[in-house]
């Protein structure tokens, strides 16, 4: 088994503290573990720094830049190139406080590519003129996504209900067997804390120590 350690950090200028290689490096199973369904930091594309580069993982450059248009509108010019291949694809998200948008771009079409955003409200307009908007890049595809994604559900959902009186082993409040698992996984694989099997399962507690 691969050694495996969550990686955090503190970075200046805008540079991504986490990224789909630094993953990828300690993972047994590269997108399908606990989050992976999650994207990295791309760019963040604002009015004072307008321009951002990627490197995906299907292009080897992706250049992101930010083009004001008028008081209600702007675009992002995205430029793609070194694709791995002709059917790879990178996945991106766009978005800030106001709103969220999804691209994808195929390596059968690299080069330029416009997208055209519209800010109506002055909300949305002053966000935009405040912090710009940030980019995010997805590792994986849809399968291992999916199969992240429940993964990860499985350590928070099951044994749902308040009613202690249903049969705890349908509705009634309780923690399932893999809830129990995912959650070991978890804290052994991303934060190093193996939990040890405990022989003593119930501890006497004189009344007068409470």
């Amino acid at each position: 088994m691969k050694e495996r350690r969550a990686t955090y950090g503190v970075t200046l200028k805008n540079e991504p503290i986490y990224t789909c290689a630094q993953r990828e490096a300690v993972e047994e199973n590269p997108g399908k573990e606990f989050g992976d369904f999650l994207p990295v930091f791309a760019a963040d594309l604002t009015p004072a720094n307008p321009k951002g580069t990627f490197k995906g993982t299907c292009f080897g450059e992706i250049d992101m830049e930010y083009v004001p248009v008028n008081g209600t509108a702007f675009q992002v010019k995205v430029t793609t190139a070194k694709p791995s291949s002709l059917l790879c694809s990178d996945y991106i998200m766009f978005g800030n406080t106001e709103f969220v948008h999804f691209e994808v771009f195929f390596g059968a079409f690299k080069g330029n590519h416009v997208i055209n955003f519209n800010m109506p409200t002055v909300s949305e307009q002053k966000d935009v003129a405040f912090g710009g908007v940030k980019a995010f890049g997805f590792c994986d595809g849809v399968v291992k996504g999916m199969q992240s994604l429940l993964k990860t559900l499985s350590a928070f959902i099951g044994g749902l209900g308040s009613d202690p009186t249903k049969t705890p082993k349908i509705l009634g409040p309780h923690v399932p067997k893999y809830m129990e698992e995912a959650n070991i996984e978890f804290l052994r694989d991303a934060v190093q804390y193996p939990m040890e099997t405990r022989n003593v399962t119930k501890v006497d507690i004189d009344p007068s120590l409470i």
